[in-house]
């Protein structure tokens, strides 16, 4: 077992070091970059989701007035359409103060207040989505999974641009203990190809804080459908993983991204996010050990337990 701890420490600075380096060679893009394939730009006056325009329309509105609930505001206060959207993620995270905690607490609650909440559900529960989890997610974890990609793909193009639904072909017997996926992956994996919220917000806490860690926790624990997001700042592709668990690697790699040149605020919502300036506020105690690689006791059994799936003292001893 002592072998293992070794291991464990070694892969510790070896994750360390890249999410070093990814930081790096992220904080010099351009926007939008360079890779950004340029066909793949959403045009209102043409492109639509699988529904139409009028489903497109009625989500755009729904969204919006959620969020307009959410920070206190009314039409009057934001441009109109899609753009008010984006005004609107920026006012929510203004509001948050520099806390990503905030800011992924308060997109969540918009994301749930897009479900009935009838008859009326517990304090943090939503009605619907309470009852998918309990009569289709922990029965039908496959079914679930698949079906909820199916219908992300379906209503959301308005909001991230051009869906494609695809197999994961992720080879199922080269994972590790921790990623098992849930499900064979045919329709599970959705590339984006350039997100539309994440080019006009241009902002990587926004991206973040206002959708990818609130929509991962959306659909793990509100739907209980497995789903890790992972974007793409080189060329704004995105992809959204239904069947795996986030992992506390997937939370460095995200926190982990420098402040866009074009940041329309000039990194003021980067408290705790940036862990290249050395602020790890809001990071998990395992994220900030994975960061310093640091090789003390507490932050080896951290590792050890989050890898192996078991107590280092108990193992060694």
């Amino acid at each position: 077992m002592r072998i293992l701890y070794s291991l464990s420490i070694l892969m510790l600075k070896a994750n360390a070091l890249s999410i070093q380096a990814g930081a790096s060679r992220k904080s010099s893009l351009r926007w939008p970059p360079e890779q950004a394939d340029p066909n793949a730009v959403w045009d209102e006056t043409t492109d639509t989701g699988p529904l139409g325009k009028a489903a497109d329309d009625w989500m755009l509105n729904h969204f919006r007035n959620k969020m307009l609930i959410e920070v206190g505001l009314t039409n009057n206060d934001v441009s109109p359409g899609f753009k008010g959207v984006v005004e609107l993620a920026h006012v929510l995270a203004q509001q948050s103060k520099g806390s990503p905690e905030k800011m992924s607490a308060a997109s969540r609650r918009v994301l749930q207040a897009l479900f009935p909440n009838w008859p009326p559900a517990p304090p943090g529960e939503v009605w619907l989505l309470a009852n998918f989890r309990k009569l289709f997610a922990q029965p039908f974890p496959i079914f679930s999974t698949k079906l909820v990609a199916g219908a992300t793909a379906a209503f959301c193009g308005w909001l991230i641009g051009r869906i494609e639904l695809l197999d994961d072909d992720y080879d199922d017997k080269k994972q590790d203990a921790i990623r098992n996926r849930i499900g064979d992956g045919r329709n599970q994996l959705i590339q984006i190809k350039r997100c539309r919220f994440l080019e006009e917000a241009g902002c990587a806490s926004i991206c973040v804080n206002s959708c990818k860690m609130p929509t991962q926790d959306f659909f793990n624990h509100d739907m209980g459908v497995p789903c890790t997001i992972v974007p793409n700042y080189e060329d704004l592709s995105c992809q959204f993983k239904f069947g795996y668990q986030p992992t506390i690697a997937d939370e460095l790699e995200a926190r982990s991204v420098s402040c866009f040149s074009i940041c329309p605020v000039g990194g003021r919502y980067r408290p705790g996010h940036d862990l290249s300036s050395g602020s790890t506020n809001d990071i998990s105690d395992l994220a900030k050990c994975e960061m310093n690689a640091t090789t003390s006791p507490y932050c080896s059994e951290l590792f050890y337990e989050e890898i192996f799936g078991t107590n280092l003292t108990t193992d060694i001893n």
